[in-house]
């Protein structure tokens, strides 16, 4: 028996990727890093519990926003975010 697809219930209000890109500049304009979603952001773990663990630690306004984005997002969003420059 063959499996269904099933496109999860993402809320119709979530982020676009567009939105994204210039959080996540300001974030490597001020750290080349990532700063506090270095996690996320160059080590690639899209994960939602590391996205949650980062958004606590977080100490910058623009890195909450960014964790808090990247949480409503798909994981395809999310790949896109970390992969763009």
């Amino acid at each position: 028996m063959r499996r269904r697809f099933v496109i999860p219930d993402w809320p119709a209000d979530r982020p676009k990727v567009p939105e994204a890109i210039p959080l996540r500049r300001s974030i490597y304009a001020r750290c080349p890093v990532g700063c506090c979603l270095h996690v996320v952001l160059d080590d690639g773990n899209m994960e939602p519990g590391i996205i949650e663990w980062c958004l606590r630690d977080a100490k910058h306004d623009d890195c909450r926003a960014l964790a808090a984005m990247m949480l409503r997002m798909s994981p395809t969003q999310r790949r896109r975010v970390v992969r763009s420059s």
